[in-house]
């Protein structure tokens, strides 16, 4: 299918981000975006909450989580930060991969309290608020030691700071939601790595979900956001756009780093995506190696393979890249070659000593729809 004529621009602006992290979460207010946790490079969570000041183009850290997290979600109500769920980054056996903790962060001071937690601890999951509630729909959780994807939906009531089930969701899937006029929008994601092209619509005044036509192609979104008449779903590998009006989408041709794990919000006119992972292959010259004491294994994903990675995770300085010996230096008891693949058994094992093609990004990408643009050059 031929890319249509985008209906957003990309507006360069100096912006970035102090600390660069994926799978994040984002709010805004005012003149301020805030940036939430997520993990670094060597897939660290991170606590720090960065604030944006949009008017002057600056960023500054002004609080941190009690607990770091990534692949969580965020809402700001009446100056309080609700921070949901994620994921904690700890091995299966220890029964806390995902969090069901809720923190609440006061804007204004920065402090830190403990809200009601989720009824399912879980991870990459929808997340609007509508009214006076917050939605949870999907997402990853852990059932008898395996990590499953869910269609079950959560509903936290703010007035009275209690939790309730809500009805399914007909896909189960880890998503991305955005709020749409009213009701929430759920697009694409995956199932059990399979990405997916389903849309559904969650309406609360009538608590039925509405099945749309699907997107003209698979798609494991990483965010999205609302824009006029269109939901922009950004992915690691494109943009698509879904027109609400015909009820169909379409790629996009745009000037847009791709990423996985990126943030997007729509306020003020304006679309920002906050950092994500970039998706290209590590470099062999990225990485050498300083220590014998390496043991050969599989190639998990450094961002979805929990079982797999996140086993070894605490001692890595750097999980699952090719790696090639320094020229006369010390050798592994097994040969390396170019097609090894190596997972360090102590934190110094490999050095990193390069620039990376699969890392955590600094990158604050801002675009607005083309029809503001034009309204404001009088084109």
């Amino acid at each position: 299918m031929r890319a249509a004529a985008t209906p957003i621009v990309r507006i360069d602006l100096p912006l970035r981000l102090r600390v660069p992290r994926y799978g994040a979460a984002l709010a805004a207010e005012g003149r301020y975006l805030y940036v939430v946790g997520g993990a670094n490079t060597y897939g660290q969570s991170v606590p720090e909450i960065e604030r944006i000041d949009l008017e002057r183009n600056t960023s500054e850290i002004v609080a941190r989580l009690a607990i770091p997290r990534r692949n969580h979600r965020v809402a700001i109500v009446n100056g309080q930060l609700y921070v949901l769920g994620g994921y904690r980054g700890s091995p299966i056996p220890s029964g806390r991969v995902f969090e069901d903790s809720v923190e609440i962060v006061d804007l204004a001071s920065g402090t830190t309290k403990r809200g009601v937690p989720m009824p399912v601890a879980k991870a990459n999951f929808g997340f609007t608020a509508i009214g006076n509630r917050l939605y949870v729909f999907g997402g990853a959780k852990t059932r008898n030691g395996h990590i499953v994807d869910t269609n079950s939906v959560e509903i936290f009531d703010l007035a009275q700071q209690r939790w309730t089930t809500g009805l399914t969701m007909p896909t189960a899937r880890e998503c991305a939601a955005t709020t749409v006029t009213g009701f929430a929008f759920v697009a694409g994601g995956s199932r059990s790595r399979r990405e997916l092209p389903d849309v559904e619509v969650y309406i609360p005044a009538e608590n039925i979900w509405r099945i749309l036509p699907p997107l003209h192609r698979a798609t494991a979104t990483t965010s999205a956001a609302f824009a006029d008449h269109y939901v922009l779903l950004f992915g690691e590998s494109a943009l698509i756009a879904y027109d609400l009006k015909t009820k169909r989408s379409e790629p996009f041709a745009l000037d847009y780093q791709v990423a996985r794990g990126s943030a997007a919000i729509a306020h003020q006119g304006r679309i920002y995506v906050v950092g994500g992972q970039t998706s290209g292959e590590l470099d062999f010259d990225d990485f050498r190696v300083t220590s014998p004491s390496v043991a050969l294994g599989p190639n998990p994903s450094p961002a979805e393979d929990y079982e797999e990675f996140n086993e070894a995770r605490h001692d890595l300085s750097l999980a699952a890249t090719h790696v090639r010996p320094v020229p006369g230096t010390e050798r592994a008891e097994r040969a390396f070659t170019t097609d090894d693949t190596a997972l360090a058994t102590t934190a110094d094992a490999l050095d990193f000593s390069g620039s990376k093609d699969y890392g955590a990004i600094d990158a604050v990408q801002v675009f607005t729809l083309r029809s503001a643009l034009d309204a404001g050059t009088g084109k």
